[in-house]
């Protein structure tokens, strides 16, 4: 397995990130999947981050370890698989949620704190909420009502709603800085409304840490993109 040292433009560089081969590793109920899905476009777009997807689907617990420890060293939070999601072959991927589960338990009876890691998911099952009890920020994604409560059922307490809000070009800072869904309160992702040359995930050089789902602080709203 490889990781990114740096994140990237949308999570700023104060993280590390592993990556998935999207839709070998997704659900097929995922709204976006073939229907506008940005990781599906990047990965048409740079044939090579594919490749390194595919390399990914074969997990190791050694490797998220070392992925762990080094974000530690460094300094930097994780976020899991910023492209792809905890399934294989229709199903969910139990090696790769358990050599999560292995590395994190390995480095906690190192007596490390692994500091803050976070990660969306479509697939709504209590195998992959409970991941909260290991310290990881688990969001729900979310594209209905009918999947906030699927999620609700399987113990998810974090949504990241993906709205209909449209992305203008460079941000969209008419956008409310919160708004309300389905009886839950939630941000509206800084990122989007104010642009990523002011707002990423984690911060950089030139750009401000909202750090609101790395920390889990709360619900957060996408713009549609």
């Amino acid at each position: 397995m490889e990781f990114n040292k740096t994140g990237n433009e949308k999570l700023g560089s104060n993280c590390v990130v592993n990556s998935r081969a999207v839709g070998d590793t997704c659900p097929d109920s995922c709204h976006y999947l073939g229907n506008g899905c940005y990781a599906e476009a990047i990965e048409k777009r740079f044939p090579k981050s594919r490749d390194l997807g595919l390399r990914n689907v074969i997990t190791d617990a050694g490797r998220l370890r070392a992925m762990i420890l080094y974000s530690i060293k460094s300094g930097k939070s994780i976020r899991i698989h910023e492209r792809g999601d905890f399934f294989q072959n229709g199903e969910i991927d139990q090696q790769y949620l358990s050599d999560w589960i292995e590395a994190l338990e390995s480095v906690k009876s190192d007596g490390h704190d692994p500091g803050d890691i976070w990660v969306y998911t479509h697939i709504y099952d209590s195998q992959i909420s409970e991941l909260e009890k290991y310290g990881v920020n688990v969001y729900a994604s979310l594209h209905s009502e009918s999947d906030m409560e699927k999620a609700r059922v399987a113990g998810f307490t974090k949504y990241a709603y993906c709205s209909t809000i449209k992305k203008k070009r460079g941000g969209s800072k008419d956008a409310p800085k919160f708004m309300d869904w389905n009886g839950e309160h939630f941000l509206v992702c800084p990122e989007q409304r104010m642009g990523r040359k002011r707002v990423t995930c984690t911060g950089g050089k030139q750009t401000t840490a909202c750090m609101w789902c790395v920390k889990g602080k709360g619900n957060v709203m996408f713009l549609d993109h």
